[in-house]
């Protein structure tokens, strides 16, 4: 009986982007905050052995009013702040800010929502942890009731 050597695979992993301006792509992430799109799955031979994830098709494109720079850092700072004030709160050194897109489900449709995403450190014990926090990017002019 002949045995099975499984050799080497690899996992792609593919992002969708959107055209935010002729210059400036934005990448599709989950609500972590983790690129988000589909991973393949191929072997050594190029066979495709696994294919995972949501690959949306395109969408329409929409001119909205984004929330200020400002507006946008006070919403990240109130939302990073312990809901027990008795609780010790790390602190934190952000170090990115990235305009990024998250899925949104209303009802029956599917859309695209641009939010920022602040990425950033801290120490827990002398461990060191990454933060990520989304804040909307749409003015609450902008946002579906």
């Amino acid at each position: 009986m002949a045995s099975l050597v499984a050799g080497p695979q690899y996992a792609i992993d593919y992002q969708r982007l959107v055209q935010v301006s002729s210059n400036l792509m934005a990448g599709e992430v989950d609500g972590n905050g983790s690129p988000s799109g589909i991973q393949v799955t191929v072997d050594s031979s190029e066979t495709v052995m696994r294919v995972s994830g949501v690959l949306r098709l395109a969408e329409q494109a929409a001119t909205y009013p984004l929330r200020s720079a400002a507006a946008a850092l006070d919403m990240a700072l109130k939302a990073s702040a312990t809901p027990n004030p008795s609780a010790a709160v790390p602190a934190v050194a952000i170090t990115k800010l990235t305009l990024v897109y998250t899925a949104v489900r209303a009802g029956a449709d599917d859309y695209l929502e641009p939010a920022y995403l602040f990425t950033g450190s801290f120490t827990i014990n002398g461990y060191p942890h990454e933060m990520r926090l989304l804040v909307p990017a749409l003015a609450d002019s902008g946002l579906r009731s």
